[in-house]
């Protein structure tokens, strides 16, 4: 079949982290009365310290405090736990962990993470602990990497620095393990544990192992950026890029939530999100079927944007009425599609172009099934953009039924009334205009039980 959108490693993986999930769910959590507290640098310009919650990799700013005499204070009655950032401005932040305890960060320079000093917060003095050390073995890589530029790939020296980045990549998951295992039934261990990931050998071992350090049950998880965070790289590293990786991996990913509503809410509203941004359409047109028509968006906290691209699909589903048009043929006719549909029992809609494979195989065998129809009749509906290169391959090759299109490629009205993301695609219309089927390809088309 031929996509629409064509899956480059590099572009859609840039696509990818540029996303912005405007999703914001209502998390039941308990709470307490709370107190987060510190002291700034007497030099900060900065006259406002702002508090926000993560929300599956997003943060929204839930309250502001104005900076006096160099200290802060946030009183928060109501504080579900989880990550939460306090910040200057975007680029000058700092996240920490809320486990309703009370919390005191002394910040001694005016970039919030360059030197704060936790007092008060188990929680947080591990978690800073653990993002200073990776930070001093960050540097190390680097220079080490720079170093390694310099070298020939492959080459004796080259291959020490690549030893030394492994042993520091190790000694990092190594020091990781260590704080969690010294801290068991922590918030840190369940938020930044869950990110621990072993370097396996084998790549199947490595995608079957992929989230077992990720308690999907955990309520905890959507309130954090762990979930957008390991999905990415999940889809970055084991799908290939592909439509079916993609499918394969999604289907993965949404059986693995469901074993906690909030998290399998956010997971569902991600993905939908993410494919109907970056692409390709057929996965997101798959994810919208399978999750959200067949099971009924009333059961599922999903947006409202979302919802109103899942009811747009829902209205081309076999039952529904067929949305109208009225378009040129090649012969500069004007084709209405309510007058058209009276002429037999069905009409079958082809869409197709001149320039995809599957269609130029599919043409002849769907003539000739159709040949021994005498109540059925099929109406092409071509993406191609160029009027002459049309003419010339329905002439040359004697398509033996009604051709339209309005020359503008993916970008064609009935294209997207249709949700077409694939050609050849086929659609089933009885003379009355409802839609009878929507046969996923030709095979399933001609197994269809109405003629």
């Amino acid at each position: 079949m031929c996509i629409d959108a064509v899956i480059q490693d590099s572009s859609v993986f840039k696509a990818l982290k540029l996303l912005v999930l405007p999703v914001i769910f209502f998390v039941a959590a308990s709470s307490s009365a709370q107190i987060i507290y510190g002291n700034t640098v007497s030099n900060n310009e900065h006259k406002y310290l702002f508090l926000e919650e993560v929300i599956g990799g997003n943060a929204y700013v839930i309250d502001s405090v104005r900076i006096n005499n160099g200290q802060y204070q946030f009183n928060k009655p109501e504080s579900p736990m989880g990550y939460y950032r306090l910040k200057y401005a975007e680029q000058n932040r700092i996240d920490f962990i809320n486990d309703q305890n009370p919390i005191e960060i002394n910040f001694n320079s005016p970039i919030l993470q360059n030197d704060l000093e936790v007092i008060q917060s188990k929680e947080n003095k591990i978690l800073w602990q653990f993002k200073y050390y990776s930070r001093d073995k960050q540097k190390e890589l680097k220079s080490i990497m720079v170093m390694q530029s310099h070298e020939e790939t492959g080459s004796n020296a080259w291959n020490i620095l690549q030893k030394k980045r492994d042993s520091i990549t190790k000694a990092k998951s190594i020091y990781l393990t260590k704080l969690c295992d010294e801290n068991p039934g922590t918030l840190f261990n369940r938020l930044v544990g869950a990110t621990q990931k072993e370097k396996y050998l084998d790549k199947e071992e490595e995608k079957n192992r992929f989230f077992e350090h990720i308690d999907f049950s955990d309520p905890i998880m959507v309130r954090s950026s762990i979930l957008p965070s390991v999905m990415m790289n999940y889809f970055q590293l084991h799908t290939d890029y592909s439509e079916k990786g993609f499918i394969e991996s999604i289907d993965r990913v949404l059986i693995l939530a469901q074993a906690n509503t909030a998290n399998y809410e956010f997971c569902l509203n991600f993905i939908l999100t993410l494919f109907n941004k970056v692409g390709p359409d057929v996965v997101f047109q798959y994810v919208v079927e399978k999750y959200l028509l067949n099971g009924g968006c009333s059961e599922t906290n999903i947006s409202d944007h979302i919802k109103m691209l899942a009811d747009n699909y829902r209205a081309i589903q076999p039952g529904n009425e067929a949305p109208l048009f009225v378009e040129k043929n090649v012969k500069k006719e004007l084709i209405d599609l309510t007058e058209f549909l009276l002429k037999k029992d069905f009409t079958i809609l082809f869409f197709w172009s001149s320039h995809c494979g599957f269609c130029s195989e599919s043409i002849p065998k769907l003539a000739k099934w159709k040949a021994n129809k005498s109540n059925i009749q099929v109406l092409g509906i071509s993406l191609d953009q160029d009027e002459n290169e049309l003419t010339t391959y329905i002439e040359q090759n004697k398509i033996p039924w009604e051709n339209i299109s309005d020359l503008k490629g993916w970008k064609s009205d009935i294209v997207l009334k249709y949700k077409i993301h694939k050609t050849p695609s086929y659609y089933v219309i009885n003379d009355k205009g409802i839609i009878m089927a929507k046969p996923a390809n030709l095979e399933d088309l001609m197994k269809l039980n109405l003629w």
